[in-house]
């Protein structure tokens, strides 16, 4: 895929670019596999329903500007595989519940930044690798955020919600960071 959109609109579909998207309009699939590419989303009023992995392949991609992000069944998982240690994958449009709680997974040693003023209001897992949070909203506050290892971790920064106070510096693009290093 390249160019406009990714030219599905089914949960069952799997999605893999060859290019970058520049003018996606709402669709659904089951897995997109970015690779090093970006997906750019027209407008707010558009909204990406991925069904199971949004995957980004080797080196950097992102899923950019206006738009809203949610799992493609209701109260579902968005899993996100970053895969290798220096791959990663940033998302700004806004992560949404699909009709009740849902919840998001990052998976693979790279990582993921969440800039969204993320509505989701279910569980964010880390499995591995990097949670970079940027902007004080990237988890909305009625959200919890897990970590699950099979061993515990050598170390671990715990982002720490912004106090009123400094609200209006998370606003202005502080940053969050989470490393959980098994």
């Amino acid at each position: 895929m390249s160019g406009g959109t990714i030219g599905v609109d089914d949960a069952a579909q799997d999605v893999k670019l060859n290019g970058d998207i520049t003018a996606q309009t709402t669709a659904a699939a089951n897995t997109i596999n970015l690779a090093a590419h970006s997906l750019t989303l027209q407008d707010a009023s558009q909204i990406l329903s991925v069904n199971g992995i949004l995957s980004a392949g080797a080196a950097s991609a992102s899923i950019a500007t206006a738009g809203q992000m949610q799992p493609a069944i209701s109260g579902g998982e968005l899993v996100v595989r970053v895969n290798g240690p220096s791959d990663g994958l940033s998302l700004e449009p806004v992560i949404q519940n699909n009709a009740s709680a849902s919840a998001l997974t990052k998976s693979g040693a790279g990582t993921l930044t969440l800039s969204g003023t993320n509505t989701y209001t279910g569980t964010t897992r880390i499995n591995a690798g990097t949670l970079a949070l940027s902007g004080g909203s990237a988890i909305a506050d009625a959200g919890r955020l897990s970590w699950r290892m099979r061993r515990a971790p050598r170390s671990c920064s715990t982002p720490t919600r912004p106090s009123a106070a400094s609200a209006g510096a998370a606003s202005r693009g502080a940053r969050w960071t989470s490393r959980v290093t098994p």
